[in-house]
């Protein structure tokens, strides 16, 4: 009975290892996802989930390797799926890690490539998970944790403080739970737990309490980690590390006219630049550009001054929305958003700079606030998917379709692809805006995107070659595709949306600091000027994007008619052609049914899987001890495997239940064991001498391996006997 409650209390130490793990690691997730611009953590914290758990239940390490390994696999797949099954799937994963590596060392690269990186993160996270709940070492996990919040609370601007006063209050418990004794019964472990857990939530809580309240010895900290980080800048760390991780140094975001050379990687720069004061996001438009050179954008027709009412198109709109722009000092320029009908300002005025659409002000010093009314209303884009070019006005914008001569074929080719078919300007901008953002297999990624090797084309590097990259990879390909598909395109720049705040009265506003800097695509349309659209993932164009989801009616959704009116309807006659057309429509929506019910079919399958791998392991876990001498005796038979392999095993297998000393011989180990096994001493004493002979011998084909290995067979029924007496002096 003793052995059982032993054996529980050892299972419930574990859990509770298991949970403080996840809670202490799960911070790094919420950090590690956003700053290496992956979409969700829900993979990671699931892996993170079934890691702790399979730890728990499989504590042999032969045995945990493989099933952690597929568990890895798995959801490195949920990041970086590929179609490829199998062998299929190794190669082509490889063929992708090999590149990467290959791209950082040549310096093509900044910083370490996120799929490289994400499986480090998964092998270190683990591997210390599996020492913490087995062997009790909480270390490595804690060490992880804590190196990882100090390296970005150094090298990058955010608040990491509460970060760390919780993984260190989450460390101590775990270093508490972890030397928790089990072998003094339930009382005594129930209470171990209960002081520990209540320690270690007690000064988080202190800790976490005073990160709040006191200020002033929290600013002195500051100021010397601050004064700190500046000998640190003074001495040039940052440079060489920013330089060396690089390939040659790190661009920061924000907005700027030289795009002469795109490519190349950036680091995100949180400094503010302007407000806007309004409760809806707003792409906010400082300049476009023209002239597309194989390697950037220039401006190849000199600015003119114009009013701002002569420059866009006229828009009547009975609503009206007026936003506050508040600029910081530093920045020189005047954003502004679409649908703009008019600027208003204290002293001064603004002119317009075309082509550039840059505004410009008019007057002694920059005013740091100013409003801009926009029509608030919908664009009609039922009308504009009908709209087509004239001559003449095409002839009016031939500059926005420019294109070098030595742009590669295949470009040309894939462009001639995704418009197949089509004649109407808008539906071939939407199968382009469509492939980029989401059919392509293209990666957005700040970090990862490559240089431009020399006498490479932009684009096609993009789209062939590196296939990842963040906006301005993505607007620049789609204005080069829709220039090849005859649409009148320009490249824009400016800021995204931003983060919605609220300020002391309670007013809202987006923030937009120079890590929202952002590139996109406008196209021209008669009756309507400069429509932007958004190639790039993860971003939505509020203009567009919205007025699509908004009015956008899929065919399937019911439509609801008068009753008189369906009641006199009548079908019409179907020609030959119309039957086709239906019956090939019938054919397509059953087999995108069946690909639906496939899809939810290997949902189900893969959530029955992983519901009865739990439970396998979990009941392999329960019956350990019955279980493990059957597969060591399977592993001992095997030809291919050192007689020093299989006495590996075999100690393995003994240390279950009695560790050995780290100051204890084998002999004297052994020596013990056969006190509790009077019957098999004589095949223990051999089992000695083959351990003696195997450590004095020269070589191992010096050993006799058909004799070595009935020995270690013969230590099989003393395990199983010794389990058996075990569990009879428990009774």
């Amino acid at each position: 009975m003793k052995s059982r409650k032993s054996f529980w209390i050892t299972f419930s130490q574990k859990i509770i290892l298991a949970v403080v793990n996840f809670y202490l690691f799960h911070p790094i997730i919420q950090l590690f996802i956003p700053l290496n611009q992956f979409e969700q953590a829900r993979p990671f914290e699931w892996f993170a989930v079934l890691t702790s758990l399979l730890a728990v239940l499989v504590p042999l390490w032969f045995l945990w390797l493989p099933l952690q390994l597929a568990l890895l696999i798995y959801a490195y797949q949920a990041y970086f799926p590929i179609e490829a099954r199998g062998i299929d799937w190794i190669t082509t994963q490889y063929e992708h890690l090999s590149r990467a590596i290959g791209q950082f060392f040549q310096g093509d690269l900044a910083i370490f490539p996120t799929n490289i990186a994400l499986i480090f993160v998964f092998i270190l996270f683990s591997f210390a998970t599996y020492f913490l709940i087995n062997k009790k070492r909480p270390t490595l996990i804690v060490l992880t944790c804590i190196v990882y919040l100090m390296i970005l609370h150094t090298f990058t601007q955010y608040d990491f403080f509460p970060y760390v006063v919780r993984v260190i209050g989450l460390s101590a418990l775990l270093l508490g739970i972890s030397q928790v004794s089990v072998h003094n019964g339930w009382k005594q472990a129930l209470l171990s737990f209960s002081v520990v857990t209540s320690a270690g939530y007690l000064f988080t809580q202190g800790a976490l309490w005073a990160t709040e309240n006191l200020v002033p010895q929290q600013q002195w900290v500051e100021n010397r980690s601050r004064n700190y980080q500046q000998r640190l800048e003074m001495m040039g760390v940052f440079d060489f590390i920013d330089y060396y991780t690089s390939g040659g140094g790190l661009r920061r975001m924000g907005y700027g006219e030289n795009d002469a050379q795109l490519g190349g990687p950036v680091q995100q720069n949180f400094d503010p630049v302007f407000r806007a004061y309004d409760d809806s996001p707003h792409y906010w438009r400082i300049s476009t550009k023209e002239y597309y050179t194989r390697q950037g954008w220039e401006r190849v027709f000199e600015d003119f001054s114009t009013i701002i009412e002569y420059a866009f198109t006229p828009i009547e709109a009975e609503e009206r929305v007026t936003i506050q722009v508040d600029r910081v000092e530093e920045f020189d320029y005047f954003p502004y958003t679409y649908q703009m009908l008019d600027l208003q300002i204290e002293e001064g005025d603004f002119n317009l700079l075309a082509p550039s659409m840059q505004l410009q002000y008019q007057g002694g010093d920059a005013p740091d606030s100013y409003e801009v009314t926009v029509a608030d209303q919908d664009l009609d884009f039922s009308l504009l998917s009908e709209l087509t070019y004239t001559n003449r006005e095409l002839d009016s914008v031939n500059q926005y379709l420019q294109l070098p001569d030595n742009i590669p074929d295949r470009v040309w080719e894939l462009a001639a692809e995704l418009t197949d078919g089509m004649t109407l300007p808008y539906e071939k901008v939407r199968a382009i805006e469509n492939y980029l953002r989401s059919e392509s297999g293209l990666r957005y990624s700040l970090r990862e995107a490559s240089h431009l090797p020399p006498d490479a084309e932009y684009v096609d590097h993009f789209l062939f070659e590196s296939r990842v990259g963040y906006c301005d990879n993505f607007s620049t390909a789609m204005v080069v595709l829709s220039r090849m598909a005859g649409v009148p395109t320009r490249w824009a720049k400016g800021f995204n949306g931003g983060t919605q705040q609220t300020d002391e009265n309670g007013e809202i506003f987006y923030e937009i600091l120079n890590a929202n800097a952002h590139s996109w695509p406008e196209v021209y349309f008669p009756e309507y000027g400069w429509i932007p659209f958004e190639p790039t993932p993860a971003f939505n164009q509020p203009l567009t994007d919205e007025i699509i989801n908004n009015q956008g009616v899929s065919p399937t959704d019911p439509i609801d008619l008068p009753e008189e009116q369906v009641a006199e309807e009548e079908p019409e006659p179907m020609t030959a052609e119309d039957a086709a057309e239906e019956q090939t429509e019938t054919e397509d929506a059953a087999e995108q049914n069946e690909i639906e019910e496939t899809v939810v079919e290997e949902s189900t399958w893969s959530r029955l899987a992983a519901f009865f791998l739990i439970v396998v392991t979990f009941v392999v876990y329960l019956y350990r001890r019955k279980l493990y001498p059957y597969l060591i005796e399977f592993l001992i038979q095997l030809p291919f495997l050192t007689v020093r392999q299989k006495s590996t095993w075999i100690l393995s297998l003994y240390q279950l239940d009695q560790p050995k000393k780290k100051d204890e011989t084998l002999r004297q180990y052994f020596l013990e064991v056969a006190k509790k096994a009077p019957l098999h001493q004589s095949s223990i004493l051999q089992f000695i001498q083959l351990q003696e002979e195997m450590m004095y011998a020269p070589s191992e084909e010096t050993l006799d391996s058909t004799h070595a290995q009935s020995i270690m067979r013969s230590m099989i029924p003393v395990y199983r006997d010794l389990q058996y007496a075990k569990q009879k002096s428990s009774f």
